[in-house]
């Protein structure tokens, strides 16, 4: 609502207009020190040309945000940082302390050893922080960086108090910089690498490493899976009524008729190198390695299905069955699409069954194009399930038998 109220401003007033509204807005609000008021927003809107609504508006998203404390946005930048700049950072900011702490403990003479003991701390802070380093670069950059700013903090402090000539003498030599960054470095890479043994000995990783790990696990599985992706076609047949033939005839009658329908189909399907992938009462579906193999056996069932009634079926009446066949890739374990147990590409087939008239096959136009001839080798009846279009394809009988009804 609001980004539609912002553009609708943006249209009317223009971007001059805007401006002149919050301006004005913003220095009635400076100068009364508080929130504008009803009028003070129609005093805006009146002096603008703007409606009272944009007014409104305006003035909410004027509203002064919360002021943050130093800690929090320093906290916040350092946050913002990489892992990386982190450690560096780290390694600058111990390095700071721990000279500044022992400079101060050896400059009041410290009898405590608190100051110096402080140093310490910064030390072994900066020497968890490169442990736990990403990699031996990092480490030794980290190490270099603690060594050369303590270096540099240190030698600060002993200009300005130069009336400690025991804190001058330990900084004047010019070589003390490198060969200190020099230790450093070799020092943080040592730690780092010690830091890594210690983690995986006792089974801690690294978070940013074993991300990475995931995400390789994760390519790897995907990649298998892609590998055992195949393309396969299934044939999805019904028996139409099967309700009312249970309650109507024999019980002894459909339960032999039931083991016959599933039998010829299975042997149907053989024939065209396909098999039952699954069977749930009179619904059978069954697997094929391309469509055009699903098609014909598809075909040769409905085609040939007097002789089922004829030969196979003990009921008193006839049987008829509709079909639906859908194409894709499937996730086939083992490169065996009959091993699929829930796939779209089932589903979609067993829904065009579900569309079919009585004693026809719907084929969806992804496996249509797969066959020779295409859609019109199917048929020019279209339909549609799931959002899948396909085509009907009849028995030529049936075909006929249609068409002498609509002309009747």
């Amino acid at each position: 609502m609001q980004q539609e109220f912002e553009q609708k401003a943006a249209v009317e007033l223009g971007e001059e207009g805007i401006q002149e509204m919050l301006l004005l807005a913003s220095r009635i609000r400076e100068q009364t020190g508080k929130e504008l008021d009803e009028e003070a927003i129609l005093a805006v809107a009146e002096a603008t040309g703007a409606p009272s609504d944009y007014v409104r508006l305006a003035v909410r998203s004027m509203e002064p945000a919360q002021k943050e404390s130093a800690y929090t946005r320093l906290q916040r930048s350092f946050l913002s940082f990489t892992p990386t700049a982190r450690r560096y950072v780290s390694a600058a900011a111990m390095g700071s302390a721990s000279a500044i702490l022992f400079a101060a403990g050896l400059a009041t003479r410290d009898a405590s050893g608190l100051l110096v003991t402080l140093s310490v701390v910064a030390a072994l802070g900066a020497a968890w922080s490169t442990a736990i380093s990403r990699d031996l670069k990092t480490g030794a950059i980290s190490g270099a960086i603690y060594a050369g700013v303590a270096f540099l903090a240190y030698a600060l402090i002993a200009f300005v108090i130069n009336p400690f000539p025991f804190l001058r003498d330990l900084w004047t030599w010019p070589g003390g910089l490198p060969l200190g960054m020099l230790g450093g470095a070799a020092a943080g890479a040592m730690v780092q690498m010690v830091g890594k043994a210690v983690r995986r000995q006792m089974g801690i990783e690294d978070p940013a490493a074993r991300r990475y790990s995931l995400l390789q696990q994760m390519l790897e599985i995907q990649d298998k899976l892609k590998a055992e992706e195949q393309l396969a076609a299934y044939l999805s047949l019904d028996v139409v009524g099967s309700t009312q033939i249970k309650v109507r005839e024999d019980q002894m009658a459909v339960e032999y008729t039931m083991s016959e329908y599933h039998r010829h189909v299975a042997m149907v399907s053989g024939r065209f190198g396909g098999r039952i992938h699954s069977t749930a009462g009179d619904g059978v579906i069954c697997v094929f390695p391309t469509p055009q193999q699903a098609f014909d056996a598809g075909r040769a069932l409905l085609g040939g299905w007097f002789e089922f009634n004829a030969m196979r079926n003990r009921t008193s009446a006839p049987w008829e069955i509709r079909a639906g066949i859908h194409s894709g890739k499937v996730a086939a374990a083992g490169g065996d699409a009959g091993k699929v147990e829930f796939a779209h590409v089932i589903d979609i087939a067993a829904h065009m069954q579900k569309v079919a008239d009585p004693g026809t096959l719907a084929v969806s136009e992804p496996a249509a194009r797969a066959i020779n001839g295409g859609l019109e080798a199917v048929g020019s009846q279209a339909v549609s399930a799931q959002g899948v279009a396909g085509r009907v394809w009849a028995p030529a009988v049936r075909q006929f038998s249609l068409g002498s009804r609509r002309q009747d």
